[in-house]
């Protein structure tokens, strides 16, 4: 088996459903492969993160026969030592559409348990009813430009092919930095497929990136083929290497695929995570215990 390769994956495979629960359908990537690259041979992690997942497609039966619809959310580590398999997941709640729990408290136990032991570490896993607007506060958020607003009328953008942090400039400023993208594409590192996000970033320090210099560098990231995981990750480190800031976050909310979304966050203290997302992060739903291990 070559480096990094999971012949195990089901994603981008033709896979029969189940509809009752079989937690055997979840599988697991390793992060260090892909990670190693990222960070290099530093002796630790340079960041604090969290993976946040909301599932809007979650059914099961009361003891009634009644069908139960909720938007799970899922939150575990940055340093664990795998992630799920994304598809793996939509098909391991698919198999709850035809099983009766006597409460959601068991369905939440259940997934808990399950992706606890499936990964090796603390997940934390809530519900919200379907109506709930799980980011409404985040893209609301006043504090963020929007960098598309902001770039130069002007600018001209050639490189798509490859992530390029060459691209990168900066300037000095005492202020913090707090830009929102709507531009940010990548790929799905297995099918190829199109992978279309929000990128949020905050830092401070002594120098910023231009606003044209990021809009481009993020523009470079559309052929780029990775999980979601590993372009924040790339993105962090990047900005960390070029512009050493005291305080840096990288946030991004990726759109949903096959009724689910991945969120991942990245930050140089766990106070900066806070600032990023407030909503996402807010203690009732993920205890700081999560994040530290």
């Amino acid at each position: 088996m070559a480096q990094g390769e999971n012949n195990d994956r089901v994603l981008g495979k033709k896979v029969e459903n189940k509809f009752v629960y079989d937690p055997s359908l979840l599988r697991k990537e390793a992060r260090l492969d892909n990670r190693k690259n990222i960070i290099g041979s530093r002796p630790s992690m340079p960041f604090f993160g969290v993976d946040i997942w909301h599932c809007y497609e979650v059914s099961w039966l009361d003891p009634c026969g009644k069908p139960q619809n909720f938007i799970l959310k899922i939150c575990y580590p940055a340093s664990s030592e795998y992630i799920v398999e994304s598809k793996s997941l939509k098909l391991y709640l698919n198999s709850f559409n035809q099983t009766m729990f006597v409460s959601s408290m068991n369905v939440h136990k259940a997934v808990r348990e399950d992706l606890t032991k499936l990964l090796g570490c603390h997940v934390v896993v809530s519900a919200f009813p379907l109506t709930h607007e799980v980011n409404s506060l985040l893209l609301k958020d006043s504090r963020y430009l929007c960098l598309e607003n902001v770039i130069s009328k002007e600018i001209t953008v050639r490189e798509f092919e490859g992530e390029n942090p060459s691209l990168l400039d900066g300037k000095s400023s005492n202020e913090p930095f707090f830009v929102h993208s709507t531009s940010l594409r990548s790929r799905c590192k297995v099918t190829g497929q199109p992978d279309w996000g929000d990128l949020f970033i905050y830092m401070k320090g002594k120098d910023v990136p231009t606003f044209d210099s990021l809009y481009k560098y993020i523009i470079s990231l559309r052929n780029e083929c990775h999980f979601h995981e590993e372009i924040v990750e790339t993105v962090y480190m990047r900005l960390l290497e070029k512009f050493a800031p005291r305080d840096l976050g990288v946030f991004a909310c990726y759109t949903r695929r096959g009724g689910i979304d991945i969120n991942p966050m990245r930050a140089s203290d766990i106070s900066v995570l806070t600032l990023l997302s407030p909503r996402l992060l807010s203690p009732d739903q993920l205890s700081l215990r999560t994040i530290r291990q």
